[in-house]
């Protein structure tokens, strides 16, 4: 088993503003990363570029996973159906599965980004009141006022 998980995936992703070129995802050692982490990867990647077979891949990463890995999978997974397809609805859904996978692991920092995902989603319905539930939830889970 390699050193680098999807959580360690998905927080560069994410302190990198969730963009990646192609030259940064070329640099990356896949062999250092275990087999959820690539695949998280590759997800990551065709995710950016509208390529639905990034869902392929986060079917591997959640299957091959560890219970963390595959909570991170799932939120990538809400991402992308609410940027990919569209589908409002079942990227909360997904997202409300996070937050409780998160919570289960005890894992603060993946609960506050899933609350904050599904209140994106809800601003992009149009939902303000709900948007704003979800967002103060992230800022309570993270110990501040502020999303």
């Amino acid at each position: 088993m390699s050193g680098i998980t999807a959580k360690d995936c998905y927080r560069y992703v994410r302190d990198s503003d969730c963009v990646m070129s192609t030259e940064e995802f070329l640099q990356w050692n896949m062999s250092l990363l275990s087999v959820a982490a690539r695949a998280f990867m590759y997800a990551v990647f065709l995710g950016q570029r509208k390529d639905v077979r990034a869902f392929t891949f986060l079917g591997i990463a959640k299957d091959r996973g560890t219970p963390e890995e595959y909570a991170y999978a799932k939120h990538l997974e809400s991402a992308l159906v609410f940027t990919l397809s569209k589908d409002h609805e079942e990227a909360v859904t997904i997202g409300k599965e996070v937050v409780g996978l998160a919570r289960d692991l005890g894992d603060a920092e993946l609960e506050g980004d899933a609350l904050t995902g599904i209140s994106l989603i809800y601003e992009d319905m149009g939902d303000v009141k709900a948007s704003e539930e979800y967002r103060l939830q992230a800022a309570r889970v993270r110990g501040s006022e502020e999303a």
